[in-house]
């Protein structure tokens, strides 16, 4: 069984992270550029409300995501990401941002709920989602770590925060890494790499191209295991979104020119 195993209804083609799906308590999912309404560079599924599409495109890949997943589109929680460690506990006031309201978005790159039917969401178009899902608790927690994010440990900081506030087991905590740009393409400056392979090792940094290249997913796979979550608990997608551009939105490969995936969980 692959780990993100690929869903298309109705056309709209997306990403399922298939630990999470057989616990039956939740639904992922990772769009692709597939089964949107979107032109241009934003083709086809785009997410993004700030980066120059129509509006009302936007709105309907929205509906056609959510009939696709059979959520509710009204209880989805969108947030400004920021590329910082903000991680927001979501509850009623958080609901249909930006989908049914307009309004100024809570600024977190990483949101926790219990609610059932409440549907996070999360913007990529290179930098890493991550899932998290304590099955015993029933507690779900999504994070978006680009490279900022990532260096703060928020993934590390958001399972304290479970922990703290929900009562969680790290022993009972599921962890995926989705779809998101690898070391093949994720080129970095000297500065950059250093705060990584001072912290990480030289194992996560490759140096056999003219400039480094960093290993998020590697990063991560060690800050998920020093927060406590089990080996086998952890699993990532080997998509890498800059090799794969003609199926998810890259920002470093379209040098900004694109439009914006979306990681989400929902509880049942």
């Amino acid at each position: 069984m692959k780990i993100f195993n690929s869903k298309t209804t109705n056309g709209v083609k997306y990403y399922a992270v298939s630990l999470f799906e057989k616990t039956g308590i939740v639904k992922t999912g990772f769009s692709t550029r597939f089964g949107g309404v979107s032109s241009g560079r934003f083709e086809s599924m785009n997410f993004s409300f700030i980066t120059g599409d129509k509006k009302e495109n936007v709105l309907e890949n929205y509906k056609r995501y959510c009939d696709a997943l059979d959520i509710d589109i009204n209880k989805m929680v969108l947030t400004r990401q920021i590329h910082k460690d903000d991680i927001h506990t979501v509850d009623e006031n958080d609901f249909g941002a930006m989908i049914n309201r307009e309004c100024t978005l809570v600024e977190a790159d990483a949101l926790i709920t219990d609610k059932t039917g409440v549907t996070l969401v999360k913007f990529s178009a290179d930098c890493p989602v991550i899932y998290l899902l304590d099955t015993k608790k029933k507690v779900a927690a999504l994070v978006h770590s680009g490279w900022r994010s990532t260096a703060m440990n928020i993934v590390g900081k958001t399972i304290e925060k479970m922990k703290q506030d929900y009562g969680c087991n790290t022993d009972d905590i599921l962890s995926a890494i989705g779809p998101s740009i690898k070391k093949c393409c994720f080129e970095v400056g000297e500065e950059v790499a250093g705060v990584f392979e001072e912290s990480y090792g030289e194992e996560v940094i490759d140096r056999n191209y003219n400039k480094p290249h960093v290993s998020l997913k590697d990063v991560l796979t060690q800050q998920l295991k020093g927060a406590g979550i089990r080996t086998e608990n952890i699993t990532q997608s080997d998509i890498c979104t800059g090799c794969q551009c003609d199926e998810f939105h890259s920002y470093r490969i379209k040098k900004g020119e694109c439009g914006l995936s979306i990681g989400t969980i929902t509880l049942i």
